[in-house]
């Protein structure tokens, strides 16, 4: 229907987490020829990853249900846009986190005792993230 080789949607507001408004997006793209759906939400690898496990498990187990819930409507998702030939994209900015990853990369905290964007272990903890991401949600 359009000669775009990319032609994407792109919704950056919290109605990514609401079925009725997304099944209807991805309508309007099937019915106008859009072949890619672009989810912008700052936060959406902390949204939808569980790095390890913190020193309150009660906590990182409610953590992993909230996530496990954001994985598996990434996946209906995904599906949803391989029935119209279209794919998921991310759009997110990094590095963000949630307090809970101090117990596990302490050295994310400088000597002052503030966040340090230049440690060298941003990378590592980023990678993690984006790595169970995709592992989680293989179709993005």
């Amino acid at each position: 229907m359009t000669a775009f080789r990319f032609f994407g949607l792109e919704v950056h507001d919290h109605s990514i987490w609401e079925v009725d408004r997304m099944m209807a997006a991805i309508e309007t793209m099937r019915r106008y020829g859009y072949n890619a759906l672009i989810l912008h939400e700052n936060d959406l690898l902390d949204a939808c990853t569980q790095i390890g496990t913190a020193a309150n498990f009660g906590v990182a187990d409610l953590r992993w249900k909230k996530v496990s819930n954001r994985l598996a409507w990434l996946k209906r998702l995904v599906a949803r846009l391989d029935d119209i030939d279209a794919k998921l994209f991310l759009e997110i900015k990094e590095p963000s986190y949630h307090d809970y990853i101090f117990d596990i990369f302490p050295d994310l905290i400088g000597a002052d005792g503030r966040v340090d964007p230049t440690s060298p272990r941003w990378t590592e903890f980023c990678t993690l993230k984006t790595e169970q991401l995709l592992e989680n949600v293989p179709g993005i």
